[in-house]
């Protein structure tokens, strides 16, 4: 016999809701009551994020300040998806999500549906404390630590995921520099994900400077 996944429009934003917990939890959102204030004019577009930042480029801060500005960074991996109402973006802190029509479908999952998640959180951390995040986020199932020059350059360090349940798959990155953490997760029905975790780490990268 032939099984289905179904699901509802409600069950398809907790979908979504799902992938930003799992993105904060990648981020090691732990907290930390030391968040900086400063904020900086974002200088990507659509047309310039087809590649990541060279590490010349980077020094690790938050280049966006608006789930806008963090679409705009994006450019193509948005493509088809619209930002989703439960987005926030408070002083420090952004949780954008995108999915396209096809994720609020009601009934079987469309073969089609697709969000992306990006988490950023502007902290100052020191070397003992990314080292302890790291650990954190290092110990998760699914998750590898990458060696990425243009993240190691600025005292950051990285890592990719991995993650699959019943009728969709998951690929993130999280980057963890002196200036907060960032995470970005990309979520399709079916065996694949929109992003491998490569390009997720890449497009992580889009939204620093």
């Amino acid at each position: 016999m032939r099984t289905t996944t179904t699901t509802t429009k409600t069950a398809m934003t907790v979908l979504t809701s799902g992938a930003v917990a799992l993105t904060l939890l990648l981020a090691g959102c732990t907290g930390s009551d030391d968040s900086s204030s400063e904020s900086s004019d974002p200088s990507s577009s659509a047309s310039e994020s087809s590649a990541a930042p060279e590490s010349a480029d980077l020094t690790g801060e938050l280049a966006v300040t608006t789930c806008a500005d963090a679409g705009e960074a994006l450019g193509s991996i948005i493509e088809g998806l619209d930002l989703q109402d439960e987005s926030t973006e408070t002083e420090g802190q952004l949780q954008c999500s995108w999915a396209n029509s096809a994720a609020n479908a009601t009934g079987e999952i469309d073969p089609n549906a697709q969000a992306i998640v990006a988490v950023a959180q502007k902290q100052e951390l020191d070397e003992a404390t990314i080292t302890s995040q790291s650990d954190q986020i290092a110990g998760q199932e699914g998750v590898t630590e990458v060696d990425d020059a243009r993240i190691g350059d600025f005292g950051g360090r990285a890592f990719e995921l991995e993650a699959a349940q019943e009728g969709v798959t998951l690929s993130g990155a999280t980057v963890i520099t002196p200036s907060g953490l960032f995470a970005l997760s990309a979520t399709g029905a079916g065996d694949a994900a929109p992003l491998s975790p490569t390009e997720a780490l890449d497009a992580t990268l889009l939204l620093l400077k």
